[in-house]
């Protein structure tokens, strides 16, 4: 990584020679993981597309999402977020409502540990408010 160029004379004065001498750093490379500190007990149970479905899906339990939305909010890869609500709709955890040609997946309150995953969303993701698609802030967390 060149930070900057010197221009500094050589040697050979008569001449008068320029030489480009490139300033390099020090690279020093950040071996753990970018942006995270893998600290919380969240951070330690759930992977992060989990992490953002359950505080999703959970932090709002009366809310319905389709995927495309899912995916927006969450801001986690599409085929990640299809694995897990495929998986958490498998295991009891959401129900799945077709609307149309759209898939809506909301927390199953019927579930015999709703109560117990929506407290650990609500005491370990820290869920935040969500913008609404008009812009307006919606708090959408109980």
């Amino acid at each position: 990584m060149v930070v900057g160029v010197a221009v500094i004379l050589a040697e050979d004065c008569k001449n008068r020679n320029r030489l480009i001498i490139p300033i390099l750093g020090v690279i020093v490379p950040n071996m753990g993981m970018k942006g995270e500190d893998m600290t919380g007990l969240g951070e330690v149970l759930f992977s992060k597309t989990q992490r953002q479905l359950l505080g999703l899906l959970f932090g709002n339990p009366d809310r319905s999402f389709f995927l495309n939305e899912i995916v927006r909010l969450a801001e986690v890869g599409i085929g990640g977020v299809s694995r897990e609500l495929d998986r958490l709709s498998k295991a009891g955890l959401l129900t799945v409502t077709k609307v149309g040609n759209q898939k809506h997946y909301q927390a199953n309150p019927k579930s015999p540990i709703f109560g117990e995953l929506r407290g650990i969303v609500l005491k370990t993701f820290h869920p935040a408010p969500h913008m609404s698609m008009s812009g307006n802030p919606d708090v959408l967390y109980n």
